[in-house]
């Protein structure tokens, strides 16, 4: 989800270290496990996102944050999943107010 590439369906049968299931708001953060805190990223990627929310890994840069929006809102139809992508804060206040 966070670098927008198409998966080669291929590797991600064969090939252990190239796609990994990521927590949007990071688990050590959330302790969120759900289904709607989870997506399919790329290895590398997931690493260099580290323990931030995807617009906090993506801060600073305004043209990818704007394309990753634009493919959230047409892709993602669950609410859920949609809101923890686009989540532009997340601490211990913007969690209790969930």
């Amino acid at each position: 989800a966070h670098s927008q590439k198409q998966f080669d369906v291929e590797r991600l049968l064969h090939d252990g270290s190239y796609a990994e299931i990521d927590h949007i708001l990071p688990y050590s953060r959330s302790f969120d496990d759900s289904y709607h805190n989870k997506v399919l990223v790329m290895a590398a990627e997931n690493r260099q996102k580290g323990n931030r929310t995807p617009l906090e890994y993506m801060a600073g840069d305004e043209e990818r944050i704007h394309a990753f929006r634009i493919w959230v809102n047409s892709r993602i139809h669950d609410f859920r999943k949609r809101q923890n992508l686009l989540r532009e804060h997340f601490d211990k206040e913007s969690t209790e107010k969930d």
